[in-house]
């Protein structure tokens, strides 16, 4: 975060308005986070367990009543993410978890909207063709 926020604030004089601060800002952070992903999968290190990446989007152990039955399937759903590559989980996010329009992805990631559409289509098959083999073969 400190990062994002450096560069932010060393880059203010390029911040030309032809997008919003909001979309600078997010490009920034995108931009930052997979480079570090990058230098990080070039250092060799113990990775955690898959499921430790998502324990905060899965329903803890107290938790009553109908998400409960869920827990499984988000668990399934959690390491079929793990498959996906950095940039497929850049859009899921932005789209499904932020809750972004397809313009502000097309403008954070310097798209046209048509391609911004297209690679949130093609990364949710992505995801379902992976929650299908994850879900497959924890069944054989």
């Amino acid at each position: 975060m400190q990062e994002v926020f450096f560069k932010a604030y060393r880059g203010m004089t390029n911040f030309e308005g032809r997008s919003s601060f909001k979309t600078w800002l997010s490009r920034i952070a995108t931009r930052t986070c997979l480079n570090e992903l990058r230098h990080w999968e070039r250092r060799p290190q113990i990775h955690p367990e898959p499921l430790d990446i998502f324990a905060e989007f899965i329903p803890s152990e107290d938790v009553a009543g109908p998400s409960r039955e869920r827990t499984p399937e988000l668990a399934v759903l959690a390491w079929a993410m793990t498959r996906l590559r950095p940039e497929e989980l850049e859009v899921i996010q932005m789209k499904d978890l932020d809750e972004r329009t397809y313009d502000e992805i097309a403008q954070i990631q310097e798209i046209s909207l048509s391609a911004a559409k297209m690679r949130v289509h093609r990364t949710r098959l992505a995801l379902r063709a992976a929650y299908l083999k994850v879900k497959e073969a924890e069944v054989s």
